[in-house]
């Protein structure tokens, strides 16, 4: 189920908007610090690093890297980590 496009909200906001959801993802360019903390800082782990993925204004290629927050993990302030070697 996608979610409605909305510009800032917390996790908590989506949840409960949507009940059905299990997860919420992001995604951000590898360069941009600011974003890749407001992800951590809400409980989102990093789940991938996507090489080149984001094209820049110019055209150059950026690494993307990708977020994601599990139900589970928001309602027991708990962090599932990923299982790289799996």
């Amino acid at each position: 189920m996608a979610l409605p496009r909305r510009r800032g909200g917390r996790p908590r906001d989506r949840f409960e908007l949507l009940p059905a959801i299990t997860r919420i993802e992001g995604t951000t360019r590898a360069d941009n610090r600011a974003m890749r903390a407001v992800f951590l800082a809400n409980g989102f782990v990093k789940e991938a690093h996507y090489r080149e993925a984001w094209p820049g204004k110019q055209g150059e290629p950026h690494d993307t890297i990708g977020y994601g927050l599990l139900r589970r993990d928001w309602l027991g302030r708990t962090v599932t980590p990923v299982d790289w070697a799996g």
